[in-house]
């Protein structure tokens, strides 16, 4: 071991221990002084425990986190971010009088979008525009769920590398959003967004019903759905 090795093996401290001694300590000072440490040594009674308390939680940081998709090996190395929402209560108001009732009427699917880097040869940009053309066809038809929906698994990571579920969704995908390039990103990746929308606000239940009876269905009825289903959207529109 070296000299230097020495002089910093003396000098390790433990961060977190020696924050607490020190908050500690000054807590301890403000109780057994006079005046107005006196005067409000419950107050500061409670602010060190309330802190004590605090210093315990371990707050999740913003990059602990990481995402899986159907279909795409290591799609986690190449997201960014990610931004999502699920099962808000929609609602309508009515005035009587001065007095406002809200009534909900429905839970409403969310949407993810996820900041993507991409590859020199353009591999998620590829991937991407894949999976949205599965979703309508060029004749102006939208085929059935079981072509175009996709799982994305979404966890939680500790400190530890521990990965714990937080989202599983079926979700399609809507939207490869604006691509910005320039002759400045020298020292930049590029980067753009995904957007995929859930599939529906149903529970798990409903959505296996749902998956399994459109898994029977034939191609040929399928095709047959298909078109009974842009036709109804023809007139409806």
């Amino acid at each position: 071991m070296g000299y230097f090795d020495g002089i910093t093996n003396s000098l390790s401290v433990d961060t977190g221990s020696f924050t607490s001694n020190l908050i500690s300590d000054i807590l301890e000072s403000s109780l057994s002084s006079s005046g107005s440490g006196a005067k409000f040594a419950n107050d500061v009674a409670f602010g060190k425990n309330y802190v004590n308390l605090a210093m315990r939680i371990r707050y999740a940081q913003g990059w602990q986190w990481t995402v899986e998709v159907d279909g795409l090996s290591g799609f986690e190395m190449f997201a960014k971010d990610i931004t999502y929402g699920f099962g808000n209560i929609e609602h309508d108001t009515k005035v009587i009088g001065s007095v406002e009732f809200n009534k909900p009427t429905h839970a409403t699917a969310g949407t993810i979008t996820l900041t993507v880097m991409d590859t020199e040869d353009g591999k998620i940009h590829s991937w991407f525009q894949a999976r949205k053309a599965r979703v309508t066809n060029g004749d102006g038809t939208v085929n059935l769920p079981p072509e175009y929906l996709l799982g994305i698994r979404i966890y939680r990571v500790t400190q530890e590398g521990a990965k714990q579920l937080e989202q599983e969704v079926k979700v399609f995908p809507t939207q490869l959003g604006e691509i910005t390039r320039s002759r400045d990103q020298v020292t930049e990746f590029l980067s753009y967004p995904l957007t995929f929308v859930k599939h529906t606000s149903a529970g798990s239940a409903v959505t296996g019903v749902l998956g399994a009876v459109a898994g029977t269905v034939t191609g040929s009825v399928t095709g047959a759905a298909s078109d009974a289903i842009a036709s109804a959207q023809v007139i409806k529109f």
